[in-house]
């Protein structure tokens, strides 16, 4: 938003089209994005200890730890490049950066409501599932918790203190069904959020296109 008064005059000076501009940005985020999605991804996965959790070869189906580690960064980096997208285009339709933060925060809670995680699928009134299928966050959020907890055998710390008293389910698949989650849409709803990044990328080079704010 801070950058269209110099885009502006760029493209009625016909330095550019609007699209190259667009899509030369999209481009230049990737590297960043990359980079940033896999250190937090790093920390995230060893201070929550799972490359020891996920290298017992009879819980995870002989998925070893590293290998777990890069299916839980493919979704995750899928997702923070199509959230990186969706910025974008609200930058283009935004008028000022006020609206911008207020459109992001606003979708991003209302996304995240309906995902699954706050509120699980068995819990979303009826006349909210066609929101909850049609959000990209539902997906992402689906797959990764399919890669954690599927067959893996919930076990607390405690001998003394059953695993089943602390979180009431005995095993990762038990959460699973708990939350409403199916395991063989995980890696097909891969395929939805990369979709929907495509969906953002056309939109956002459209608004380029056609969409002018005055800002001088």
């Amino acid at each position: 938003i801070g950058e269209r008064g110099v885009f502006n005059r760029e493209v009625a000076g016909r330095m550019y089209a609007p699209w190259v501009y667009g899509l030369c940005y999209l481009v230049a985020e990737l590297p960043y994005v990359t980079i940033i999605t896999l250190l937090f991804h790093m920390i995230t996965w060893f201070l929550g200890n799972i490359p020891t959790i996920s290298a017992n070869p009879s819980t995870v189906e002989s998925v070893q730890g590293y290998q777990l580690f890069f299916l839980y960064f493919v979704p995750l980096l899928l997702f923070t490049v199509m959230c990186t997208f969706v910025g974008q285009t609200i930058a283009r339709l935004a008028p000022t950066v006020e609206v911008g933060n207020a459109m992001g925060t606003g979708m991003a809670s209302w996304l995240s409501s309906l995902s699954g995680f706050y509120m699980p699928k068995p819990f979303i009134p009826a006349a909210y599932m066609w929101l909850y299928w049609l959000n990209p966050f539902k997906y992402t959020f689906e797959c990764m918790m399919v890669i954690f907890f599927r067959n893996r055998t919930l076990a607390c710390q405690d001998p003394n203190l059953p695993g089943w008293l602390v979180i009431g389910c005995v095993s990762g698949n038990d959460v699973l069904r708990m939350m409403g989650m199916d395991p063989a849409l995980a890696i097909p709803g891969q395929f939805v959020v990369v979709g929907y990044i495509f969906a953002w990328i056309i939109l956002d080079l459209l608004l380029l296109q056609y969409l002018r704010f005055s800002n001088k």
